[in-house]
Protein backbone atom coordinates (compact mmCIF):
# COMPACT_ATOMS: atom_id res chain seq x y z
CA UNK A 1 0.00 0.00 0.00
CA UNK A 2 1.20 3.50 -0.82
CA UNK A 3 -0.13 6.74 0.83
CA UNK A 4 1.62 10.35 -0.01
CA UNK A 5 1.28 13.89 1.83
CA UNK A 6 3.07 17.12 2.26
CA UNK A 7 3.01 19.10 5.22
CA UNK A 8 2.23 22.43 4.52
CA UNK A 9 2.63 25.45 7.19
CA UNK A 10 1.68 22.19 9.62
CA UNK A 11 -1.41 21.07 7.73
CA UNK A 12 -1.33 17.68 6.73
CA UNK A 13 -2.56 17.45 2.40
CA UNK A 14 -3.25 14.47 0.81
CA UNK A 15 -1.11 13.83 -2.72
CA UNK A 16 -3.20 11.11 -4.16
CA UNK A 17 -6.49 12.54 -3.33
CA UNK A 18 -8.83 12.79 -6.24
CA UNK A 19 -7.95 15.71 -8.17
CA UNK A 20 -10.19 18.76 -8.90
CA UNK A 21 -12.75 18.80 -11.90
CA UNK A 22 -11.30 20.08 -14.94
CA UNK A 23 -11.80 24.04 -15.34
CA UNK A 24 -12.75 24.66 -11.58
CA UNK A 25 -12.72 28.53 -10.18
CA UNK A 26 -10.86 29.77 -7.57
CA UNK A 27 -13.24 30.16 -5.69
CA UNK A 28 -14.61 26.43 -5.99
CA UNK A 29 -11.65 24.90 -5.02
CA UNK A 30 -11.28 27.07 -1.67
CA UNK A 31 -14.86 26.12 -0.87
CA UNK A 32 -13.95 22.51 -1.49
CA UNK A 33 -10.66 22.50 0.52
CA UNK A 34 -11.99 24.22 3.48
CA UNK A 35 -15.30 21.15 2.96
CA UNK A 36 -12.65 18.62 3.00
CA UNK A 37 -11.59 17.12 6.56
CA UNK A 38 -9.28 18.28 8.14
CA UNK A 39 -6.74 15.12 8.24
CA UNK A 40 -4.79 14.42 11.80
CA UNK A 41 -1.66 12.39 12.69
CA UNK A 42 -3.02 9.43 15.20
CA UNK A 43 -1.16 6.42 17.02
CA UNK A 44 -2.45 3.18 15.23
CA UNK A 45 -4.87 0.90 17.39
CA UNK A 46 -3.06 -2.39 16.14
CA UNK A 47 0.12 -2.23 18.31
CA UNK A 48 2.58 -1.82 15.52
CA UNK A 49 3.75 1.44 16.85
CA UNK A 50 2.95 3.45 13.08
CA UNK A 51 1.32 6.43 12.35
CA UNK A 52 -2.14 6.66 10.81
CA UNK A 53 -3.63 9.05 9.24
CA UNK A 54 -7.55 8.55 8.97
CA UNK A 55 -8.80 9.95 5.94
CA UNK A 56 -5.92 9.38 4.05
CA UNK A 57 -6.26 7.78 0.27
CA UNK A 58 -4.00 4.60 0.19
CA UNK A 59 -3.33 3.06 -3.24
CA UNK A 60 -2.81 -0.48 -3.61
CA UNK A 61 0.52 -1.20 -6.09
CA UNK A 62 2.34 -4.33 -6.66
CA UNK A 63 5.88 -3.47 -7.94
CA UNK A 64 8.13 -0.47 -7.96
CA UNK A 65 6.98 0.45 -11.09
CA UNK A 66 3.18 1.28 -9.23
CA UNK A 67 4.85 3.04 -6.35
CA UNK A 68 6.85 5.25 -8.67
CA UNK A 69 3.58 5.62 -10.68
CA UNK A 70 1.85 7.10 -7.54
CA UNK A 71 4.44 9.46 -6.33
CA UNK A 72 4.64 11.10 -9.83
CA UNK A 73 0.85 11.26 -9.54
CA UNK A 74 1.66 13.31 -6.25
CA UNK A 75 3.85 15.00 -6.66
CA UNK A 76 2.86 17.35 -9.37
CA UNK A 77 -0.18 18.40 -6.14
CA UNK A 78 3.00 19.31 -4.42
CA UNK A 79 2.88 23.01 -3.30
CA UNK A 80 5.92 25.36 -5.17
CA UNK A 81 6.66 28.46 -5.79
CA UNK A 82 9.21 30.67 -7.37
CA UNK A 83 11.72 32.59 -4.78
CA UNK A 84 14.84 34.62 -5.77
CA UNK A 85 16.77 31.29 -4.92
CA UNK A 86 14.65 28.59 -6.78
CA UNK A 87 12.17 28.80 -9.87
CA UNK A 88 10.44 26.11 -8.29
CA UNK A 89 11.08 25.79 -4.96
CA UNK A 90 9.09 23.59 -2.53
CA UNK A 91 6.87 24.68 0.10
CA UNK A 92 6.24 21.95 2.15
CA UNK A 93 8.08 18.76 3.38
CA UNK A 94 6.62 15.77 1.08
CA UNK A 95 6.55 11.98 2.91
CA UNK A 96 5.91 9.13 0.76
CA UNK A 97 4.84 6.23 2.99
CA UNK A 98 5.20 2.23 1.22
CA UNK A 99 3.74 -0.45 3.77
CA UNK A 100 4.52 -3.86 3.18
CA UNK A 101 2.86 -7.00 4.50
CA UNK A 102 4.29 -10.57 4.73
CA UNK A 103 4.00 -14.20 6.60
CA UNK A 104 7.00 -15.88 7.58
CA UNK A 105 7.48 -19.66 7.66
CA UNK A 106 5.99 -20.00 11.86
CA UNK A 107 2.87 -17.98 9.93
CA UNK A 108 3.52 -14.29 12.20
CA UNK A 109 2.40 -11.62 10.08
CA UNK A 110 5.69 -9.53 9.49
CA UNK A 111 4.74 -6.24 8.94
CA UNK A 112 7.05 -2.35 7.95
CA UNK A 113 6.96 0.61 6.49
CA UNK A 114 9.48 2.76 4.17
CA UNK A 115 9.03 6.28 4.54
CA UNK A 116 10.78 8.56 2.10
CA UNK A 117 10.66 11.58 2.64
CA UNK A 118 11.27 14.91 0.91
CA UNK A 119 12.17 17.97 3.01
CA UNK A 120 12.00 21.50 1.89
CA UNK A 121 15.37 24.17 2.51
CA UNK A 122 15.45 26.16 4.78
CA UNK A 123 15.32 29.73 3.64
CA UNK A 124 16.98 32.99 4.46
CA UNK A 125 14.15 35.55 3.75
CA UNK A 126 16.54 38.31 2.79
CA UNK A 127 18.53 36.24 0.28
CA UNK A 128 15.28 34.07 -1.31
CA UNK A 129 12.97 37.55 -1.71
CA UNK A 130 10.25 36.08 0.19
CA UNK A 131 7.14 37.81 0.71
CA UNK A 132 3.31 37.46 2.11
CA UNK A 133 2.23 33.75 1.45
CA UNK A 134 5.63 32.63 0.60
CA UNK A 135 7.28 34.33 3.76
CA UNK A 136 4.62 32.22 6.47
CA UNK A 137 5.78 29.27 3.87
CA UNK A 138 9.29 29.85 4.90
CA UNK A 139 8.62 30.58 8.30
CA UNK A 140 6.95 27.08 8.91
CA UNK A 141 9.50 25.29 6.55
CA UNK A 142 12.34 26.41 8.82
CA UNK A 143 10.08 25.56 12.44
CA UNK A 144 9.66 22.60 11.63
CA UNK A 145 13.08 21.70 10.32
CA UNK A 146 13.71 23.26 13.79
CA UNK A 147 11.88 20.90 15.50
CA UNK A 148 13.40 17.75 13.57
CA UNK A 149 16.96 19.43 14.95
CA UNK A 150 16.16 19.77 18.13
CA UNK A 151 14.31 15.73 17.86
CA UNK A 152 17.37 14.62 16.35
CA UNK A 153 19.68 16.49 19.26
CA UNK A 154 17.49 14.69 22.37
CA UNK A 155 18.56 11.49 20.80
CA UNK A 156 22.25 12.60 20.53
CA UNK A 157 22.33 12.93 24.07
CA UNK A 158 20.19 10.49 24.97
CA UNK A 159 17.96 12.22 26.96
CA UNK A 160 14.73 10.73 28.37
CA UNK A 161 12.31 13.10 26.48
CA UNK A 162 12.34 13.33 22.83
CA UNK A 163 10.04 16.59 21.39
CA UNK A 164 8.60 14.63 18.89
CA UNK A 165 5.36 16.15 19.33
CA UNK A 166 6.52 19.51 18.49
CA UNK A 167 5.45 19.17 14.95
CA UNK A 168 3.92 17.48 12.48
CA UNK A 169 6.60 15.99 10.70
CA UNK A 170 8.79 14.73 13.92
CA UNK A 171 5.40 13.08 15.15
CA UNK A 172 4.33 11.31 12.27
CA UNK A 173 8.28 9.88 11.99
CA UNK A 174 8.73 9.36 15.08
CA UNK A 175 8.47 5.39 14.46
CA UNK A 176 11.66 5.90 11.73
CA UNK A 177 13.65 7.65 14.01
CA UNK A 178 12.62 6.52 17.64
CA UNK A 179 15.22 3.28 17.68
CA UNK A 180 12.88 0.69 15.77
CA UNK A 181 14.34 1.34 12.07
CA UNK A 182 17.01 2.19 9.74
CA UNK A 183 17.47 5.53 9.15
CA UNK A 184 19.44 7.42 6.31
CA UNK A 185 19.54 11.53 5.89
CA UNK A 186 21.47 12.10 2.45
CA UNK A 187 22.08 15.86 2.45
CA UNK A 188 22.02 18.20 -0.46
CA UNK A 189 24.74 21.02 -0.56
CA UNK A 190 25.32 23.69 -3.28
CA UNK A 191 28.72 24.08 -4.45
CA UNK A 192 27.84 28.08 -5.45
CA UNK A 193 29.95 30.74 -3.24
CA UNK A 194 26.94 32.47 -2.34
CA UNK A 195 25.32 29.48 -0.94
CA UNK A 196 28.36 29.13 1.57
CA UNK A 197 26.64 29.47 4.77
CA UNK A 198 23.78 27.28 3.70
CA UNK A 199 26.48 24.90 2.57
CA UNK A 200 27.91 25.34 5.92
CA UNK A 201 24.84 24.99 8.06
CA UNK A 202 23.64 21.47 6.07
CA UNK A 203 27.67 19.70 6.57
CA UNK A 204 27.61 20.68 10.19
CA UNK A 205 24.00 19.75 11.02
CA UNK A 206 24.87 16.57 8.62
CA UNK A 207 27.70 15.75 10.76
CA UNK A 208 25.23 16.08 14.19
CA UNK A 209 23.55 13.37 12.33
CA UNK A 210 26.68 10.72 11.94
CA UNK A 211 27.25 10.36 15.31
CA UNK A 212 23.59 9.44 16.53
CA UNK A 213 23.32 5.82 16.99
CA UNK A 214 19.59 4.91 16.73
CA UNK A 215 20.28 0.99 18.17
CA UNK A 216 19.26 -2.14 15.99
CA UNK A 217 16.13 -2.14 13.93
CA UNK A 218 13.21 -4.30 15.43
CA UNK A 219 11.13 -7.06 14.12
CA UNK A 220 7.62 -5.64 13.57
CA UNK A 221 6.07 -9.00 13.99
CA UNK A 222 2.07 -10.10 14.76
CA UNK A 223 2.01 -13.29 15.88
CA UNK A 224 -1.59 -13.47 17.48
CA UNK A 225 -2.18 -16.18 14.89
CA UNK A 226 0.73 -18.26 15.39
CA UNK A 227 0.03 -17.71 19.80
CA UNK A 228 -3.33 -18.82 18.42
CA UNK A 229 -2.42 -21.87 16.47
CA UNK A 230 0.40 -22.14 19.51
CA UNK A 231 -2.64 -22.77 21.95
CA UNK A 232 -4.66 -25.03 19.66
CA UNK A 233 -2.09 -27.62 19.27
CA UNK A 234 -1.40 -27.32 23.14
CA UNK A 235 -5.13 -28.27 23.57
CA UNK A 236 -4.55 -30.54 21.26
CA UNK A 237 -1.56 -32.20 22.89
CA UNK A 238 -3.91 -32.19 25.77
CA UNK A 239 -6.24 -34.02 24.86
CA UNK A 240 -4.48 -36.58 22.85
CA UNK A 241 -2.78 -37.34 26.46
CA UNK A 242 -5.98 -37.55 28.09
CA UNK A 243 -6.93 -40.32 25.25
CA UNK A 244 -4.17 -42.56 25.56
CA UNK A 245 -4.53 -42.34 29.47
CA UNK A 246 -7.86 -43.83 28.94
CA UNK A 247 -6.50 -46.19 26.07
CA UNK A 248 -3.72 -47.46 29.31
CA UNK A 249 -6.75 -47.91 31.47
CA UNK A 250 -8.60 -49.92 29.06
CA UNK A 251 -5.57 -52.16 28.01
CA UNK A 252 -4.58 -52.89 32.10
CA UNK A 253 -8.36 -53.77 32.31
CA UNK A 254 -8.07 -56.17 29.28
CA UNK A 255 -4.71 -57.82 30.44
CA UNK A 256 -6.22 -57.92 34.25
CA UNK A 257 -9.64 -59.85 33.57
CA UNK A 258 -7.80 -62.07 31.00
CA UNK A 259 -5.43 -63.05 33.80
CA UNK A 260 -8.30 -63.79 35.89
CA UNK A 261 -10.21 -65.64 33.16
CA UNK A 262 -6.79 -67.68 32.71
CA UNK A 263 -6.69 -68.57 36.42
CA UNK A 264 -9.94 -69.76 36.43
CA UNK A 265 -9.83 -72.24 33.73
CA UNK A 266 -6.60 -74.11 35.49
CA UNK A 267 -8.37 -74.60 38.38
Amino acid sequence: EVSMIEIYNEEVRDLLAAPPPKGESFAAAEERSRARPKLEIKLGADGSGLMHIPGLSVRQVRDTAEVLEAFEAGNKTRATAATLMNAHSSRSHMVLMVDVSTRSNEGALLVGRLYLVDLAGSERVNKSGARGQTMKEAQGINKSLSALGDVMEALDKKSPHVPYRNSKLTFLLQPALGGEARCMFIFNASPAASNSGETRCTLKFASRMRNISLGAAGRNADTKQLEQALGEAKAEVTWCKLELDEAKKDVFKAKKEAAAGAGGGGG
